[in-house]
């Protein structure tokens, strides 16, 4: 029952040299996981802002994606989240955050898409 204690001990100090533990104790935990992990639910609108297109001018391609990422479940938005940045959920503070849509030059539509 004992052998991560060594490992947990690690986490706690580096975890507490960046969040102070006075501030951490003031935090339910709902609070502290936003803080660490971001919002559960993602929402479209800020995708739009983060994105920035490099699609051709009058291209049908974003408005397609924002009608899926629409009718996807929270869970299928976490996903693509996963597939296109590597985390499942946007982070509270968004600043710097940039989603680039771009069109794969000189490919068709037998290739899969790539993140």
């Amino acid at each position: 029952l004992h052998e991560f204690d060594a490992a947990m001990a690690c986490i706690r100090a580096g975890f507490f040299s960046v969040v102070p533990r006075a501030v951490v104790v003031l935090l339910t935990p709902k609070e502290l996981e936003g803080l660490v992990c971001g919002a559960d639910e993602i929402d479209v609108e800020v995708l739009k802002r983060l994105t920035k297109s490099q699609l051709p001018e009058g291209s049908p391609l974003l408005g397609w994606l924002w009608q899926v990422l629409e009718s996807f479940s929270n869970e299928e938005r976490g996903q693509f989240l996963g597939f296109v940045w590597g985390r499942e959920r946007l982070p509270r503070d968004t600043a710097g955050l940039q989603l680039t849509i771009q069109e794969a030059a000189g490919q068709k539509d037998e290739h899969l898409p790539q993140a």
